[in-house]
């Protein structure tokens, strides 16, 4: 089976389209022209929440985002949908190790869907010699907490190969991360237009901040996703 998904959702006449794929839900969202096509930039935030509430899967899927980024974002649906052709494997059988600043960008501008970003380390899992996740993190920040100042790291990007799932993959890089340095906290933000972040919370994170960003009427710029902001510690 081909690994093919067409955007036909995004007409101009309407300001969103809604798909069902057997339990997913993808709202298509064109970009808008004018200011009076733009949603409420709370109305995906509330979508979110309702969908977790009910236990079902919605995405939220930009036309920006499809047209910059297409490719990823194909994959990236028909691994969710499960259709065969994604190859599974656990982080078991992958050795964690630091990696190359170099590596991590070119890895990550293939199959992260929003690219690489400056970072001081950058960590891979390898099966036998092939690197098939990658995740980075920043320098060491001192945030005073109510518990004291704790020595917090953020987690920047994380993703695997756009066509394999890698179970237990960013609990595995965490580790090796926390192995190296010392640690009390990490922090991420999760773009809440691919779920509401249950997870994240599945693998020790909180929520510890949300922010909901207009959206602006533009041409050729990525909308602002709903998103929050967590920690593990």
């Amino acid at each position: 089976m081909e690994r093919g998904i067409e955007y036909h959702g995004a007409l101009r006449s309407r300001r969103e389209t809604t798909l069902v794929i057997d339990n997913l839900r993808l709202r298509l969202l064109p970009t808008p022209r004018e200011p009076e096509d733009c949603l409420d930039p709370g109305s995906s935030a509330r979508l979110t929440d309702a969908a977790e509430a009910e236990a079902s899967s919605l995405m939220h899927l930009h036309e920006d985002t499809w047209r910059l980024r297409g490719d990823i974002v194909r994959d990236r649906l028909l691994n969710r949908v499960g259709n065969g052709v994604t190859q599974r494997v656990y982080a078991r059988k992958t050795t964690a190790r630091r990696i190359e600043a170099e590596e991590a960008i070119a890895f990550l501008e293939t199959n992260h869907l929003w690219g690489p970003t400056k970072a001081k380390y950058a960590y891979g899992l390898y099966l036998e010699a092939e690197l098939v996740a990658v995740a980075t993190f920043t320098r060491r920040k001192l945030i005073k907490r109510t518990s004291g100042k704790r020595r917090t790291h953020e987690l920047l990007r994380f993703c695997a190969r756009r066509d394999m799932r890698v179970v237990g993959g960013i609990t595995k890089l965490i580790a090796a991360f926390r192995k190296d340095r010392e640690v009390d906290d990490i922090v991420t933000n999760i773009d809440r237009d691919w779920g509401g972040g249950s997870g994240w919370r599945a693998i020790g994170f909180e929520t510890v901040r949300r922010g909901v960003f207009a959206e602006m009427a533009s041409r050729g710029l990525l909308p602002h996703p709903d998103a929050i902001a967590a920690t593990r510690h």
